[in-house]
């Protein structure tokens, strides 16, 4: 018997008034989603502030710390110096003394954002940088320097100054001049940690990784373990399934997060929704197999910012005839350590 572990990045939330003051989890009909956590086991575990954070603990079984540019390099498999230091860019505007993060990009404003990088990029070239860019403005940034500049990271605003942005200083503020403000902002900044213990819990090597993030696939890079990347969660799972008869799979699920950032709460019912309705479809393909949720962190789908909260895993067999009995959602029940979560999916 293999095990599906889906996990629903930041699914979790806060309450919504609209939806007469449950959260998104408790509001959203999810049938297959809820007969899991009925038929098997329901509980909580710890939150990270990132998705990196959570499953570097997950899969090494403590606190592991690995920058996010890094993670995200080798999710990309970039060839990493030990002088390289390096950044993940994310889309940001800045107005006088306040930075925003951009979510809602379209084609043409991610298009230009590219450009005006390529274009100003070349104004720190005494730093050696190479960059790479993947969808909606978000890319990595690879420079060589002695220092790491400490420069604000997302979701929240932020207010700063100038000085902040150190060498990276004319890549932004030429971005800034010729974009309205907006700018590809380095953040994450950090080298890959010299002499480091890369091995993963033993029952981790057993995980096949399908995402479309490279933070998910660079933290599995790092550990050496084999990652695919795929373009939405339906390319996901038709990908991930196949994978369940060999052995067990992980499918990580960016966009209940994404969709989070963009403050819709209609629409994170929505995209909840349409996982179940896809998971529904294909049950007759896990049925004889375990799957599991987890959850990485709370993504308020009011202000668009992480949530460090408990966060909900269940697991359970797909069998026929399954009933929904109890919701999948957060709750204070069985609590799992994180560094203990991994074995307890997979015992």
């Amino acid at each position: 018997m293999s095990t599906l572990i889906v996990m629903l990045d930041g699914a979790a939330d806060e309450r919504i008034p609209q939806f007469g003051n449950k959260t998104p989890l408790q509001a959203v009909h999810k049938r297959f989603i809820d007969a899991i956590a009925s038929e098997g086991r329901l509980g909580h575990t710890e939150a990270k502030g990132y998705t990196h954070l959570f499953m570097l603990h997950l899969l090494g079984g403590s606190d592991i710390d690995v920058p996010r540019g890094v993670v995200e390099a080798l999710g990309y498999g970039i060839d990493i110096n030990e002088d390289d230091i390096c950044y993940r860019l994310s889309p940001a505007t800045i107005h006088g003394n306040r930075l925003e993060w951009e979510y809602q990009l379209i084609c043409e404003q991610d298009a230009k954002l590219r450009l005006l990088a390529q274009k100003h990029v070349r104004s720190i070239q005494s730093l050696n940088p190479r960059m790479l860019f993947y969808c909606q403005g978000k890319g990595i940034l690879t420079v060589r320097s002695d220092t790491i500049e400490d420069l604000p990271a997302p979701p929240a605003p932020a207010s700063l100054k100038r000085a902040d942005f150190g060498q990276l200083d004319p890549f932004i503020q030429g971005m800034h001049s010729e974009n309205g403000g907006m700018v590809a902002m380095p953040w994450g900044g950090g080298r890959l940690p010299k002499d480091a213990d890369r091995d993963p819990l033993d029952i981790a090597r057993r995980l096949v990784f399908f995402s479309k993030s490279p933070s998910v696939l660079g933290v599995a890079a790092y550990f050496g373990l084999e990652g695919h990347e795929v373009s939405n969660y339906h390319e996901g799972l038709k990908a991930a399934l196949p994978r369940l008869a060999k052995g067990d799979v992980f499918l990580h699920i960016e966009e209940t997060d994404d969709i989070s950032h963009k403050r819709s709460p209609e629409k994170k019912l929505t995209m909840l929704q349409d996982i179940d309705r896809l998971l529904i479809q294909n049950q007759k393909r896990m049925e004889g197999h375990r799957v599991a949720f987890v959850i990485d962190h709370g993504t308020s789908s009011l202000n668009g910012e992480h949530i460090i909260m408990p966060v909900p895993f269940a697991l359970g067999q797909a069998k026929k005839g399954m009933k929904a009995t109890r919701s999948f959602c957060e709750n204070n029940e069985d609590f799992v350590p994180l560094s203990a979560l991994l074995e307890t999916l997979l015992e």
